[in-house]
C-alpha cells in the first residue's frame, strides 16, 4: 500500500475548475486555503490560471509562499472591488469559509466557488489507504496460534457483510468484527460486496476497483492468520432473477436511498437529472440479483450489516428477512457512540419492543427502572438543547401558551428512524398533507406542527420546506401553526394542553402517552406493539380515530403507561460508548486479545452472535452493576 504523492490525482475533476475560470474572464483569482489541495492545484492543473494570492486564516502561514505566490490574510478581500475577482475555496472548512465570505458581502457560485469538493476523492482515497495500512499491521500482529484451530463454541453460521465504502474507519471496523467473532468462538464468514455502487456517481468512476485492490490484500493476510474463516465475494456467485416482491422491495429501497441522498449537501447522486431514478433502480436490481443467488446457495442463521437502510445494505436486510435470517445491524450515533440491533435496522429501535414484551428485566428491576424513567422524564421536559444529553428543545418549560387541539411532532424526513417506516401513506409529505386536509374539512380542531428542533443544530444537511410542499399549511394559518426548528417553544407544554398527538416515528409519541395523551400511529414505529398507542391499519381507521379521540380525550383504559416509561428509558439508553467504533482508530494499536477486553466489545459480539440486546447489557451494567 505505497503512499505516493501524485497517486490518484487523476480522480480530481480539474475540468470543473477550468469551467469556473472560463466563466470569469479577466477577473483576479484568489484561492482560500493554503494546504495540500493548494499544492496539488499548483502542481497538477494544466490551465491558464494566474492566482493573485493564497488566503488563509492561519496567521503563521502569512508571508510564506506556494510556488512563488504569497499566502496572506483573507481580510485583503475587503480592499478589493466586488465583481472584479473570484475566490476558489481550497479548504475542508468550506462552511466556515463560506460564512466568512458571505459576511464580506460575496455570493456563492458568483463571487466564490467551492472547488475543494472536487479534491475529496483524492483525500478520501489517501486516507482510506493509510487506514488500511494501519489495519494491515493490526492483523499482522495477531499471533499465528491465536486464531488458527481455535475451538468453535457456537455452531450457527454468521455472515458479516462488507460493502465497498470509504466511510470513516468502516472497513477496518467490519473486518475486525469478523476476527473478534472468531476469537469468541463463533462460526463466522466474511461476505464481501464490491458490486457497482452509488459511490461511482457520488465520488469517482471506478470507486469499487480501488476498494477491491485494498480489500484483496487484507483478505490474504486474514486467511493466513485464520484459514477457517470463510471469505466470499458475492459477485462471484452469479445472479438470480427477481420476483414481484423483490422488485417492489427494490423500489422501496430506492425511495429510501434517494430520500437520504437529498439530505446531503456536499455531493449528490445525479441531482436533478431525469435518469437518476432509473440508474438507482438498475444498481439496486443488479445488487439484489447477486444477493438472492448467494443466499439461496449459502445458508446463514445470522448476518450483520451497517445501517440497513437504503443502498446495497437495504437489500441485505430485505432478503435476509425474506429467508428468515436474523439480520443484526449497527449504526453511528456520534463519533464515540454506536447503536446495535439484534434483528432489523438499528435505528428503528425494535430491540426496545423485544425488551418489554419478552420481560428481560425482572419485577424488581422494572420497579427501579420505572423510578429512574420518571426522574429522567421530568428532567427532559424541563431541559433545552443547551443541556447536553437530554433533548433539542429550543426553550424551557413555561406556563402561558396558546393551546392547540392536535400536536404533530415531525421527524427529520431523512433520518434513519423514519426511513422504511411508511405503511398507510405513501410517504412523509403525503401523510401530513392528507391528514391536515382531513382535519380542516372534518373537524374544528387547531393544529401545532413542530419541525424537529435538531434541524436547528444539524445545519449541514438539506431539509424539506413543508410550507412550500403543502399549501394548506399557509392557507389555514388561523388553525394551523407551523413551528420551524428554530422557533423558541417547548413541545411538552403544548402536549400537556392538547387533546391528541399524531407522530410519525418520533419518541415524542411515547412521551405524549406518559403525559396521558392519546396517540395514533400510522407507521411501523417500534412502539406500536407495547400497548401504549392506537395503531391504525388503514387511512379510514386513522381518520376515524382522529375524530374519536378529539371527542374522547381521556387516556384509553388499555394503555400501559408503565410500558411507555420503560420504552422512553430504554430509548434514552439506546447507545453504546465504546472505543471500538467506526470513527476511532486507536483500537488498531491494540492486540486482538486487548481489543476483545475493552468495555462494550463483548456486548457487541453478544448482540451479533447470540441476539442479546445491547440496550439490555448497557442498562444492566450501568444501573445494576451486573456484567
Amino acid at each position: 500500500m505505497e503512499n505516493k504523492n501524485q497517486e490518484y490525482v487523476d480522480k480530481i475533476d480539474f475540468s470543473y475548475i477550468r469551467n469556473i475560470i472560463d466563466k470569469n474572464p479577466g477577473k483576479k483569482v484568489f484561492c482560500f486555503g493554503a494546504g495540500t489541495a493548494a499544492e496539488i492545484l499548483m502542481n497538477s492543473i494544466n490551465i491558464e490560471i494566474s492566482i493573485e494570492k493564497f488566503l488563509d486564516n492561519n496567521s503563521l502561514l502569512h508571508g510564506s509562499k506556494i510556488k512563488g505566490i504569497e499566502i496572506v490574510d483573507s481580510k485583503i478581500l475587503l480592499g478589493e472591488e466586488k465583481g472584479k475577482y473570484i475566490v476558489l475555496i481550497l479548504s475542508r472548512h468550506v462552511y466556515a469559509i463560506s460564512s466568512q465570505l458571505n459576511g464580506y458581502g460575496l455570493q456563492p457560485e458568483q463571487d466564490y466557488y467551492d472547488i475543494y469538493k472536487k479534491f475529496l476523492p483524492y483525500f478520501m482515497i489517501k486516507k482510506h489507504i493509510s487506514l488500511m495500512h494501519e489495519f494491515q499491521n493490526f492483523i499482522k500482529r495477531i499471533p499465528s496460534c491465536e486464531l488458527k484451530n481455535r475451538p468453535i463454541y457456537h455452531n450457527s453460521r454468521i455472515g458479516v457483510v462488507y460493502v465497498s465504502s470509504m466511510y470513516a474507519n468502516y472497513t477496518s471496523y467490519c473486518l475486525a468484527k469478523v476476527l473478534l467473532l472468531r476469537y469468541y468462538g463463533y462460526n463466522v464468514s466474511l461476505i464481501i460486496d464490491t458490486l457497482p455502487t452509488f459511490e461511482s456517481y457520488y465520488l469517482f468512476e471506478g470507486f469499487e476497483r480501488v476498494i477491491r485492490e485494498q480489500i484483496d490484500k487484507l483478505v490474504n493476510i486474514i486467511q493466513d492468520k485464520c484459514n477457517d474463516i470463510e471469505i466470499f465475494y458475492i459477485e462471484q456467485e452469479g445472479k438470480q432473477e427477481l420476483d414481484f416482491d423483490d422488485i417492489e422491495a427494490v423500489r422501496e429501497n430506492k425511495r429510501a436511498t434517494l430520500v437520504w441522498d437529498d439530505s446531503v449537501k456536499e455531493y449528490g447522486f445525479l441531482t436533478g437529472e431525469e435518469k437518476r431514478e432509473n440508474i438507482a433502480e438498475e444498481i439496486l436490481v443488479n445488487t439484489l440479483m447477486y444477493i438472492k443467488a448467494f443466499f439461496n446457495k449459502h445458508r446463514f442463521e445470522t448476518i450483520n450489516v451497517l445501517g440497513g437502510k437504503g443502498n446495497h445494505l437495504g437489500n441485505y436486510v430485505y432478503y435476509g428477512k425474506k429467508l428468515g435470517i436474523r439480520v443484526s445491524s449497527y449504526d453511528v450515533v456520534s463519533p464515540q457512540e454506536l447503536i446495535y440491533s439484534t434483528d432489523g435496522v438499528a435505528a428503528h429501535s425494535e430491540d426496545i419492543t423485544k425488551l418489554i414484551n419478552r420481560n428481560y428485566f425482572n419485577i424488581q428491576e422494572k420497579k427501579e427502572l420505572l423510578l429512574l424513567a420518571k426522574d429522567n422524564f421530568i428532567k427532559r421536559i424541563n431541559k433545552t438543547v443547551n443541556d447536553k444529553g437530554y433533548n433539542f428543545q429550543t426553550a424551557g418549560y413555561k406556563n402561558e401558551i396558546k393551546p392547540y387541539d392536535i400536536v404533530i411532532p415531525l421527524n427529520i424526513f431523512w433520518d434513519a428512524a423514519a426511513l422504511y417506516r411508511d405503511r398507510i401513506f405513501y410517504n412523509y409529505i403525503n401523510w401530513l398533507s392528507e391528514t391536515l386536509e382531513f382535519i380542516i374539512e372534518n373537524t374544528d380542531a387547531s393544529v401545532l406542527i413542530r419541525e424537529h428542533p435538531a434541524q436547528n443544530v444539524f445545519i449541514y444537511e438539506n431539509y424539506i420546506n413543508l410550507k412550500e410542499e403543502i399549501s394548506i399549511i399557509t392557507e389555514y394559518k388561523d388553525r394551523i401553526f407551523y413551528a420551524v426548528a428554530s422557533e423558541k417553544l417547548n413541545i411538552y407544554q403544548y402536549i400537556e394542553q392538547c387533546k391528541l398527538v399524531l407522530p410519525f416515528t418520533s419518541t415524542v409519541g411515547i412521551e405524549a402517552v406518559i403525559m396521558e395523551k392519546n396517540v395514533i400511529t400510522h407507521t411501523d414505529v417500534y412502539y406500536n406493539d407495547i400497548d401504549i398507542v392506537y395503531k391504525a391499519h388503514d387511512k379510514n381507521e386513522y381518520f376515524n380515530k382522529i375524530i374519536y379521540y378529539l371527542e374522547h380525550t381521556g387516556l384509553s383504559k388499555n394503555i400501559n403507561v408503565d410500558n411507555a416509561y420503560l420504552a422512553f428509558f430504554y430509548q434514552m439508553n439506546n447507545f453504546l460508548e465504546c472505543e471500538y467504533c467506526i470513527y476511532n482508530t486507536s483500537w488498531m494499536k491494540m492486540s486482538l486479545s486487548e481489543l476483545s477486553k475493552i468495555r462494550g466489545v463483548d456486548w457487541i459480539i453478544a448482540a451479533v452472535g447470540s441476539g442479546i440486546p445491547v440496550i439490555y447489557l448497557v442498562i444492566k451494567d450501568k444501573y445494576f452493576k451486573i456484567k
